[in-house]
């Protein structure tokens, strides 16, 4: 059945056709007319002798093909490399050869079903309408279906379509999702009508070696069916509770490497390409330019102006002049929500996790900073620390707040009615030590 179809991918057959090329335009039946069954009877055969004459046959170079075929299939599901360059199926046909071995309403709900006639695929309950039938038999019928073509797909070019499938999905860690494999898949076979891509979901239902699944975005997917859904679950937890532990995003490389680190050793294989695709289809966290993170953490997913400040703070790693925060803080872009300068500023000064440092520029409070003015950085310091040198206690202030010796002079001048100050020695009132 498939002879013509298979001859067509082969060049050197192509070459030698020459004008000939009609013998390659139909598929040869035994329900063809007399006529054009010996026609291409006669073709057949002329080729075939004077491929013998070159060392082979015609059986035999179509053979190999299907060898090849089923090495690829094998070689795609190991890991093995599979030369994937553009090819060409005719779709038509193919389905035409396929639907041989189903019954009509088989047939009609297989096609509805993947929309494989241009329009978009319909459920079981809007094919069961259309033809007049329950959901329940209109299920039964592709179930019937699916399994009926699982028997032929791999002799047929459709086999060429699962191996690059397989292959793509290797490369990514043996899962990805509906809409990226579909792209991938149109670079090889370069046909982009809706109706022929969605010909690559159809084909992969009909190999055991591919699942389909919904993914916690609410988008599909496809893996290899070796992935296991348990294998998934254990990959997620192991990164939701390394994240919870850390408190902090994690650079990209550095959490991949520490997943991989973690896998059981029952045998599962949580290669770097895994992990990722995991991490792309889950809701629950995401990646920001600092790594890795949980999504429910605010300077991950904000929820009001301090959160989108802490963003903008923890991406500097160091005070930032507040029209330096109004600027990035607009270019966030994580919403469509308007952000106003007074809002910003309102936020800088009311939320703890902020200080003001100085020269107009503010911080995290988590990174050391003190908010407040200078002397109250003073006080909490000498109070934190007991007394301290001259030297030591301005080293101490300038790591909280940006400001020059001098006006630290001036403001321990200021408030030398609240210190107790022996020689170059500092500290709150009735806190210098008694001198022996």
């Amino acid at each position: 059945v498939y002879a013509l179809e298979e001859l067509r991918q082969i060049p050197y057959i192509r070459e030698r056709l020459g004008d000939q090329t009609w013998a390659l335009q139909e598929p040869w039946t035994e329900a063809s007319p007399p006529a054009a069954r010996d026609r291409k009877s006669t073709f057949l055969r002329e080729l075939d002798a004077e491929l013998e004459a070159d060392g082979t046959t015609l059986q035999a170079m179509l053979g190999d093909m299907r060898a090849a075929y089923q090495q690829d299939l094998a070689r795609a599901s190991s890991g093995d490399t599979v030369t994937m360059t553009r090819q060409e199926i005719d779709h038509e046909k193919t389905l035409q050869h396929l639907f041989t071995v189903l019954t009509e309403q088989e047939a009609t709900v297989i096609t509805a079903r993947f929309g494989l006639r241009g329009m978009d695929g319909q459920s079981l309950q809007e094919i069961g309408n259309d033809m007049g039938i329950t959901r329940q038999r209109a299920s039964q019928l592709a179930m019937q279906a699916l399994h009926a073509l699982q028997d032929v797909v791999e002799s047929s070019p459709l086999s060429r379509v699962n191996a690059s499938g397989k292959k793509i999905l290797q490369e990514r860690g043996g899962m990805l999702l509906e809409t990226a494999l579909i792209d991938a898949m149109a670079k090889i076979f370069p046909q982009q009508s809706s109706r022929e891509r969605s010909m690559f979901a159809f084909s992969f239902s009909l190999d055991s070696g591919l699942a389909r699944f919904k993914c916690g975005t609410g988008e599909y997917a496809w893996r290899l069916s070796h992935i296991s859904d348990t294998c998934i679950g254990n990959i997620l937890n192991a990164c939701t509770e390394h994240l919870r532990r850390e408190g902090c995003c994690i650079p990209t490389q550095q959490f991949l490497k520490d997943i991989a680190a973690l896998a059981p050793e029952d045998g599962e294989s949580w290669n770097r390409e895994l992990i990722r695709s995991c991490l792309d289809m889950h809701p629950d966290m995401k990646e920001t330019p600092e790594g890795w993170g949980l999504a429910e953490w605010p300077f991950i997913t904000p929820k009001n102006i301090g959160d989108k400040i802490e963003i903008v703070l923890r991406r500097h790693s160091g005070p930032l002049h507040f029209y330096d925060i109004v600027t990035q803080v607009e270019e966030l872009s994580l919403d469509d929500k308007d952000v106003k300068e007074g809002n910003i500023r309102h936020g800088l000064i009311r939320d703890p996790r902020f200080a003001v440092v100085g020269q107009g520029k503010y911080a995290l409070t988590e990174q050391g900073y003190i908010d407040g003015k200078t002397g109250d950085v003073i006080k909490r310091i000498l109070s934190d620390q007991g007394p301290l040198e001259r030297e030591r206690l301005i080293e101490e202030i300038q790591k909280h707040r940006l400001i020059q010796r001098p006006s630290i002079l001036a403001q321990l001048k200021k408030l030398s009615p609240m210190l107790d100050i022996n020689g170059s020695t500092y500290a709150l009132a009735k806190e210098i030590p008694t001198s022996s």
